[in-house]
């Protein structure tokens, strides 16, 4: 998923994420996501990105991401303003 996606799914209502499945890799692949989610609330896109943290053999990985309301710079970026 890139940025744009992201905040057109959270300003259409989507903005609850979890990974795929429940497997090891699943939940590595989610780790891009929450990286993105955070890049996003960095840049002033979103209010603010809320996340559910689990431990893992190789640390702790995020398994939930509630990403909050995109603001209008967000949607600015995403072209839906």
């Amino acid at each position: 998923m890139d940025m744009k996606t992201l905040l057109r799914m959270a300003s259409s209502g989507t903005g609850f994420f979890e990974p795929s499945g429940n497997a090891s890799a699943d939940l590595r692949d989610f780790q891009d996501l929450a990286a993105l989610a955070f890049e996003a609330e960095r840049l002033g896109y979103v209010y603010a990105v809320y996340v559910h943290r689990v431990p893992d053999p190789e640390g702790d990985v995020y398994n939930q991401i509630y990403v909050t309301g995109v603001t209008n710079l967000g949607l600015q970026f995403a072209g839906d303003s």
